[in-house]
């Protein structure tokens, strides 16, 4: 079980909670539901690689010449400074986003998994010209690439609406001893 699931929802307040994960690969998972409630956490629904926001998100890092996995906060950073003119591209032609919030990546578009970039030529062509080169001038079509809407929305939804779970709040990881030690003091020890 994704370590990250525990640790947010056994030390935290809630008796029952929701649970849901995102990242860009761990394992095989690239997001899953479930619901914890007591001592145990069931996994609900499960999403698995290629099939991933992060990785939808690391391609866009990649493609606006940013380093992947240390560079997306510059990508959100952008965002408020871009238009939305390229959503309707990547919803017609890159990524199909389920009513349950589960998506399907159109992998004509995307190189990571069988090469050794995140994108190629289809994204050039999807997005008006090649990659940005990192430490060069950014462009508006780098700003308008950065607000992508990934259907995180419907994803949240579906994880509390999931077979009826719903919690009273969202379960975050907790740290530091003073936290634990007061969870100890409030409420029995799980196993």
């Amino acid at each position: 079980m994704n370590r990250t699931r525990r640790r947010a929802f056994y030390p935290s307040p809630f008796e029952e909670a929701a649970i849901l994960t995102m990242d860009g690969v761990g394992e095989w998972a690239t997001s899953s539901i479930g619901r914890g409630r007591g001592s145990s956490i069931e996994m609900l629904k499960q999403q698995r690689f290629p099939h991933s926001v992060g990785l939808l998100y690391s391609a866009f890092t990649y493609f606006t010449g940013f380093r992947v996995n240390s560079g997306e906060y510059k990508v959100m950073g952008l965002a408020p400074y871009g238009e939305p003119k390229y959503v309707a591209a990547i919803r017609d032609h890159l990524v199909d986003i389920h009513d349950d919030g589960s998506i399907h990546l159109n992998l004509e578009y995307f190189e990571f998994v069988h090469g050794l970039t995140m994108t190629g030529d289809g994204f050039e062509r999807l997005f008006d010209g090649p990659a940005r080169q990192p430490e060069t001038k950014l462009t508006q079509r780098e700003l308008d690439l950065a607000p992508i809407d990934s259907g995180r929305d419907r994803r949240d939804h579906a994880a509390h609406g999931a077979d009826g779970a719903r919690a009273d709040g969202v379960a975050e990881p907790v740290s530091g001893r003073r936290r634990r030690a007061q969870l100890r003091r409030e409420r029995p020890h799980r196993t």
